[in-house]
């Protein structure tokens, strides 16, 4: 019986992004993607976008869909979801491996973040970005979910809805990485997550960027393969 894995997209992102991704894990793997509520074609609320939600939303599709249990693969903000879900969720997942997840929040971080959420920016300085939103978010209107991911982000940032103490904590086998070139979430503050539990592992991924379109796509999925079949 083949090992199930379970992607997790980012902010502003969806599971269509894992396409390729899709491709190199299918030949060994049950690969399942779930979009998050509010994005891509999620189910509507009129909830705030928060971390616990998106993990109840995670909860449910494993039961869903009858998996018992699984490897998350998550990317960025999709990491961060995973570690809440192994912490909150430990008999329903097998290991999380992330990439890009920005997990240390500060207040002051996240106001720096809000102009880059701006539609009327966005439109003008990258209209083929925005295009992409548009139809990537088509069911919820990509400028509400630039909006509630602002509003997230300050949620984030006053608040913790992982704390360290909770990343010690997760039973599951870890591997955190970050790509060599993010300049979203540093190579130090991604170690310094990955060494929040003795048990995890920490890995750099060559010659890539933070955007899911400009990461090595194929090393990764060598990645995860190596780590889950160890």
């Amino acid at each position: 019986m083949k090992k199930k894995l379970l992607l997790l997209h980012g902010a502003l992102g969806s599971a269509q992004q894992f396409d390729t991704l899709i491709t190199l894990l299918e030949k060994n793997y049950e690969v399942f993607t779930c979009d998050f509520e509010g994005h891509g074609t999620g189910q509507t609320t009129h909830r705030h976008y928060r971390i616990e939600h998106f993990a109840e939303n995670v909860n449910n599709f494993i039961k869903d869909n009858s998996l018992q249990s699984c490897h998350i693969i998550g990317y960025s903000m999709g990491g961060y979801v995973g570690l809440y879900c192994a912490r909150h969720y430990p008999e329903l997942i097998e290991s999380v491996i992330t990439l890009g997840t920005k997990f240390f929040w500060s207040a002051d971080y996240a106001m720096n973040e809000i102009p880059k959420l701006q539609p009327e920016i966005i439109q003008s300085k990258v209209p083929a970005f925005a295009q992409v939103l548009e139809k990537r978010h088509a069911k919820h209107d990509w400028k509400n979910v630039l909006a509630n991911t602002a509003e997230m982000m300050v949620h984030l940032g006053n608040t913790m809805p992982l704390t360290s103490e909770d990343i010690q904590m997760i039973t599951a086998r870890l591997s955190i990485g970050v790509a060599e070139k993010d300049i979203t979430v540093s190579v130090d503050e991604t170690e310094k997550l990955a060494r929040c539990n003795p048990q995890s592992e920490f890995y750099v991924l060559p010659g890539s960027f933070h955007p899911l379109e400009k990461i090595r796509t194929a090393l990764w999925a060598s990645i995860i393969t190596d780590f889950i079949e160890r």
